[in-house]
């Protein structure tokens, strides 16, 4: 396959087996560009040896089983397959010579990505702020997030990169201590990241306005820029950091064990498949924000701070028993978060669907570790015989709460979900992990742009309206209402003319 890159979009020719060739256009994200679509020597020497082996093989196959009477097909170095073999080695690169187009390839691609973000601020930004009776600073900072944040670190980041880029021997250079060095410089990433749906939605309302189409697509003219809209530059940064483990694993392919670099760059792979992951770690958080506000709101009789005030994650949650001393057992649903524990009872009663009353709640940084107890041994608190069970000590009560699962499995699962809250709350606490009001702020933000009601979407002066049933059709107060029959088929369309 070999391919055009254009920002966010690309021109594709695939080659068939037939020899035929086609074009077409597909998102730049689906492919994965390899540097070189060129073998290198070594590559090559080894495909040859397999195929020879594999050759030789089939020809002690055919033999095997070739009758007395039966014709032999010698197959000869001047065949055209060998011919062709032969005329393909010779422009062959060596290992070297693909490590420097890797390293030219990303110094360019970080050159081009340095731009697209100046564009971005140039262009668009800039414009967006002298244009204050269309944008106010919410909207400026919803849309465009850290993105001068991002381009400041970038910019210093390639001026690291070029002078580290031997450019009279690339295969030379040494660059992996660059990305070492910038590890916590990435991070930045993670703030845009998580600012890109609610870009993406705010982008998305502008858009049915004609004012705000006209001008970004005036924004861009001015810039330059290649015909992308708004929203495809600003997904730009997140394919970049998914790039970087993607160009780091090409170079450390291509670079000896005995280079001076290769330490650096196996470092540098391991490193931005961290901050990858790292960063949509992140943004997965944030996003769970949203959902624990909209489970939130599925509980009556809530009490206490708000879920984002104390748990960003939704860790488990189902139906168990609790065992109690002085009362018969309940039947209760449990949802643990990351430092919370929420009881609540499922109420046949209430008509919407997936709400709960709201029992009780519990500080899981204050209850003692879990324990498993024994199907066979009366528990001593309790005084009771349960199988399936365990419990914990919650010191701000001074209580213990014993609870029974519906099966050994279903306890497993209870007790690796309350091992994984613990755990998780202690790597929070070393990577420093803190839900800041800024993020409860957009997260409260972006549930009530999913909870607003979806506007028609507009074609010109139309909204084109299916029709499956007889309809009345409202006109002016001096006329009729004309009642349209459907006729034999399923249904038809009908164009309105939007008077609003």
């Amino acid at each position: 396959m070999t391919t055009t890159q254009q920002p966010s979009i690309s021109k594709t020719t695939v080659t068939c087996d037939d020899d035929e060739i086609r074009h077409g256009w597909i998102p730049a994200s689906y492919v994965r560009l390899k540097v070189s679509q060129d073998e290198t020597i070594e590559e090559s020497l080894q495909n040859d040896n397999e195929l020879i082996s594999n050759e030789n093989n089939d020809d002690n196959n055919d033999n095997n089983n070739m009758s007395p009477s039966s014709t032999t097909i010698m197959k000869t170095s001047s065949s055209p397959s060998s011919s062709m073999t032969t005329s393909t080695t010779i422009k062959l690169m060596s290992a070297e010579q693909v490590r420097s187009n890797v390293v030219l390839e990303i110094l360019n691609t970080e050159k081009d990505f340095v731009k697209n973000l100046k564009d971005v601020i140039d262009g668009y930004l800039k414009p967006c702020r002298d244009r204050k009776d269309m944008f106010d600073s919410v909207r400026i900072a919803t849309i465009f997030g850290n993105i001068e944040e991002l381009y400041e670190f970038q910019s210093k980041f390639l001026e690291q990169l070029e002078q580290c880029v031997d450019r009279k021997n690339l295969a030379a250079s040494c660059i992996g201590h660059c990305f070492l060095t910038n590890e916590n410089g990435f991070e930045c990433y993670s703030d845009f990241c998580k600012n890109h749906p609610l870009a993406t939605s705010e982008l998305q309302d502008l858009y049915t306005d004609h004012k705000y189409v006209i001008f970004f697509e005036g924004c861009r003219l001015l810039q330059n820029m290649i015909d992308i809209s708004l929203d495809g530059f600003l997904l730009t940064p997140i394919q970049k950091i998914c790039k970087y483990p993607l160009q780091l694993a090409e170079l450390l392919k291509y670079t000896k064990a005995e280079h001076s670099d290769y330490v650096a760059v196996a470092e540098a792979y391991q490193c931005m498949q961290r901050v990858a992951r790292l960063v949509n770690e992140r943004k997965s958080r944030f996003e769970s924000l949203e959902k624990l506000l909209s489970l939130e709101e599925s509980f009556e009789n809530w009490e206490g701070p708000s879920l984002l005030d104390t748990s960003s994650l939704l860790i488990h949650s189902g139906e168990i028993t609790r065992i109690t001393r002085t009362t018969w057992s309940k039947e209760l649903t449990l949802f643990i978060f990351d430092h919370l524990l929420i009881m609540a009872k499922k109420d046949s009663r209430l008509l919407k669907k997936r709400t709960y009353l709201f029992k009780t709640r519990i500080d899981l940084d204050h209850i003692d570790p879990i324990i498993s107890l024994d199907d066979n041994v009366k528990d001593g608190h309790f005084n009771v015989l349960a199988k399936n069970a365990f419990k914990f000590y919650y010191h701000p009560k001074q209580k213990w709460y014993l609870f029974q699962a519906r099966s050994p499995e279903d306890k497993s699962v209870w007790l690796n979900a309350f091992e994984k809250q613990r755990q998780r709350c202690y790597d929070d606490e070393r990577q420093g992990f803190r839900v800041s009001e800024q993020d409860k702020k957009s997260a409260r933000l972006a549930y009530e742009n999913h909870m607003k009601p979806k506007k028609p979407k507009q074609f010109g002066h139309y909204i084109r309206k299916p029709c499956y049933a007889p309809m009345k059709i409202s006109r002016k107060p001096d006329t009729v209402i004309a009642e349209i029959p459907l006729g034999p088929m399923n249904g038809f369309q009908l164009d309105r003319y939007n008077r609003a």
